[in-house]
């Protein structure tokens, strides 16, 4: 049981068998555009999965199977589009500071961010753009802050809330770093928060972060409980207007 990959050619008129790739298995369908990808590939992968179902696009196009994925499992179908590529009403909102209790935790939300920057800019500030967000987050999740407040401390470049958060949970190494980005050189210290502010430019997105923050009237999702159940989550995102994208990845 598994995926479909293809027919197996074995140079005789009639076909070989259909070789499947498990459960497990990881596969990459490069293929040209109107080739198939969705109709010979993704849709036929999330209409067989015998468990839960995560879909990642940047178009609507996978959103034809949310009807009948809910009448074959008896499951709920969620929808995650922030930027409104398919104009889905709100019915989850989900926190992706939840369960950030670690430096690692909060650099590896933090490295989604400025996986969308150019390569250039990552080059040369990069990490320390990270070590500074990832000390944010990590503050913001440590005093139960929603993620915009992260924004607001970017925008900040001398808060000095966050170090205080941090040494009172026990990061002192973490707010240590934070004051020291306070006390670089202008020139410097500008183009680590400049590069940290870019690669979060959707968290100053009302639309979007209604999706990331408590909204009246909309339960909050829960993936450690998604993982066990035969739900289908369907993940979109456009690479525009303070791209969604880093949140989609964080989610997945």
């Amino acid at each position: 049981a598994g995926i479909a990959l293809g027919t197996l050619h074995t140079g005789r008129k009639s076909p070989g068998p259909v070789l499947l790739a498990g459960w497990e298995d990881v596969a990459c369908a490069i293929m040209a555009p109107r080739s198939g990808k969705t109709t010979a590939v993704a849709i036929p992968a999330i209409l067989s999965a015998p468990g839960p179902v995560v879909a990642t696009s940047n178009k609507a196009d996978l959103l034809i199977t949310a009807d009948v994925r809910k009448e074959r499992t008896g499951a709920t179908v969620h929808v995650f589009d922030p930027q409104q590529l398919a104009h889905t009403p709100q019915g989850l909102w989900w926190n992706p500071l939840a369960g950030v209790t670690t430096v690692e935790a909060a650099e590896r939300l933090a490295g989604h961010f400025l996986a969308t920057m150019p390569g250039e800019k990552q080059r040369i500030w990069g990490q320390s753009a990270t070590e500074l967000l990832g000390g944010l987050i990590l503050a913001a999740a440590l005093d139960a802050h929603p993620l915009p407040q992260v924004y607001e401390w970017l925008v900040n470049e001398h808060a000095t809330a966050p170090p205080s958060i941090l040494t009172g949970h026990g990061f002192t190494e973490v707010a240590a770093s934070l004051k020291g980005m306070s006390r670089l050189a202008e020139e410097t210290r500008s183009s680590v928060y400049f590069t940290a502010r870019a690669a979060t430019a959707c968290l100053r997105n009302p639309q979007i972060m209604a999706w990331v923050t408590p909204t009246h009237g909309v339960p909050e999702f829960d993936a450690d409980r998604f993982i066990g159940t035969r739900e289908t989550l369907y993940l979109l995102s456009k690479d525009s207007g303070g791209s969604a994208a880093p949140l989609v990845a964080a989610l997945a």
